[in-house]
């Protein structure tokens, strides 16, 4: 296989879209864009659903949990589990029948964020997590505490992803298989020690080398008009950033 056949979208692949608040934010409390505005989660959920997509949850090989239905699919993530992923989402995930995968901060439920002080905002209950769950909302692990796995310590990284599968499943009495990096950051001992964890899946927040611990997901952020977004949905995002990529570092296909 050439290397320029090698970047093209398989008819099997799966874009994975990355979300974390669904709020209106001001740019002191978002500097990185990452809040998208309810009603623009609602016009992108809007598109999904016009355009014939189906949403699967990740499992640990992060392929669909159920068989999916013919057609498009397509999986959306939220990383650590913020309060309005149950206020402002979750409504509109359920009137288009779509579910979704949380990737929760398992220390931290019903409390406000921890990792980043400076800008407190609120995680959603263990209660909404539970009603999330029973339509269909896989949860799955963020660690228990948000470190950088790739700067911690052997135990403590261990200690933070067995601990953390272990609350979701006592919580909420499903498998929990996979696991979302924080802050993206990993490196190849992440992977073994997820591996090593009882993972069968580990994602990343942006481009990656691919393969079961090192999965790639599409951010969404506030600046995506809808053609953008299309162009994530679509599976030639990843593409797309693969060739912007090579340009700026000076490589060729």
């Amino acid at each position: 296989m050439s290397r320029a056949r090698a970047f093209l979208p398989r008819r099997d692949d799966l874009p994975v879209l990355l979300y974390h608040q669904v709020a209106r934010t001001t740019r002191d409390e978002d500097p990185a864009g990452l809040a998208v505005a309810p009603e623009t989660f609602a016009a992108q959920m809007k598109y999904l659903h016009d355009h014939g997509f189906t949403t699967v949850t990740l499992d640990g090989s992060g392929a669909a949990a159920e068989s999916p239905a013919p057609g498009r699919r397509i999986a959306i993530t939220f990383d650590d589990g913020y309060l309005d992923n149950y206020t402002e989402a979750f409504p509109i995930l359920q009137k288009y029948r779509f579910t979704a995968t949380v990737f929760l901060v398992t220390d931290y439920p019903g409390a406000l964020r921890r990792w980043e002080p400076a800008r407190p905002v609120p995680l959603l209950t263990w209660s909404q997590a539970e009603e999330m769950s029973r339509y269909g909302i896989s949860f799955q692990s963020h660690t228990c505490t948000h470190p950088d796995l790739s700067r911690c310590g052997r135990r403590a990284a261990l200690d933070e992803l067995v601990r953390s599968r272990e609350t979701l499943e006592n919580r909420l009495g499903r498998p929990v298989r996979a696991l979302a990096y924080p802050y993206g950051r990993f490196d190849r001992r992440s992977g073994h020690l997820a591996e090593e964890a009882g993972y069968r899946s580990a994602w990343g927040a942006g481009m990656t080398a691919g393969g079961r611990f090192a999965g790639e997901r599409l951010q969404v952020t506030s600046g995506d008009g809808l053609p953008l977004f299309a162009l994530k949905a679509s599976g030639w995002g990843g593409v797309v950033r693969k060739l912007r990529h090579l340009a700026w570092w000076g490589g060729s296909l």
